[in-house]
């Protein structure tokens, strides 16, 4: 008990100490980085979709959202790096238009679902009152541009925006997901619950900018004792 409240003590001290060390764009070097920070840790990194059972081992999962147009073109040599270093990575897109046309992510999601890589939907269905029927048009969109249905869904997060909405949405969706025609999300706490996002998308605080903080790029103690950790990463805000 002593070392778990030692270690939760060293990683809260670190999250609170975090500066930034690098604004938008980033070199891929540095999320080269992060993934050899990862490896050395020791710690299972598993494709986002696997089971939640409960273990006696943290564990870290690699994510990208295909957020804007730059994400697309950004993203092959973002997952070159993952299949390199061999992380089980997951993609997800939005098809809702306001950023890029779904069809424009084609040739990539080809390419790369046969070489392994899971794809699966990046939802903004709670922007529409009848946030199911627009959650069951994105799933057909995504049929549509891509052949096949995506089988796992992540949210695609817009603040305060709709947050009454959403709420409502996940709950509902955390517990109907085979009825809504998927096997996994981890929209709720319910269905996975994150210790820690290291993420590339928050801000300076002093310049508004899009940066990436210290608590990535040097990443604190992990806890060992069953927690989940997400690197989450957007591929427009990278460059080689």
């Amino acid at each position: 008990m002593l070392s778990e409240y030692i270690r939760r003590w060293q990683l809260n001290r670190a999250f609170d100490k975090r500066r930034v060390v690098s604004c938008a764009p980033y070199s891929l070097s540095l999320y080269h980085s992060v993934i050899k920070q990862v490896k050395r840790q020791g710690l299972p990194i598993e494709r986002l979709d696997v089971s939640d059972a409960v273990g006696k081992t943290s564990r870290v999962f690699f994510r990208h959202d295909i957020d804007y147009a730059g994400c697309v073109t950004g993203a092959a040599a973002m997952l070159e790096l993952n299949l390199n270093e061999n992380i089980p990575i997951a993609v997800f897109l939005r098809v809702d238009g306001e950023a890029y046309a779904p069809e424009d992510a084609a040739a990539l999601v080809e390419t790369y679902r046969a070489k392994g890589v899971l794809f699966g939907l990046h939802t903004s269905c709670y922007v529409y009152e009848d946030y199911l029927g627009a959650l069951e048009r994105e799933r057909l969109a995504f049929l549509k541009a891509y052949g096949f249905e995506p089988k796992t869904f992540t949210v695609h997060g817009l603040g305060e925006l709709h947050l009454a909405r959403r709420l409502a949405f996940t709950s509902y969706a955390a517990k109907n997901l085979k009825a809504l025609g998927f096997d996994y999300s981890d929209c709720t706490a319910d269905l996975r619950p994150y210790h820690r996002v290291f993420q590339d998308c928050d801000r300076d605080p002093l310049t508004g900018e899009r940066a990436v903080f210290s608590d990535m790029t040097k990443l604190p103690p992990l806890l060992r004792r069953g927690c989940n950790y997400l690197i989450l990463t957007h591929p427009t805000y990278w460059v080689a």
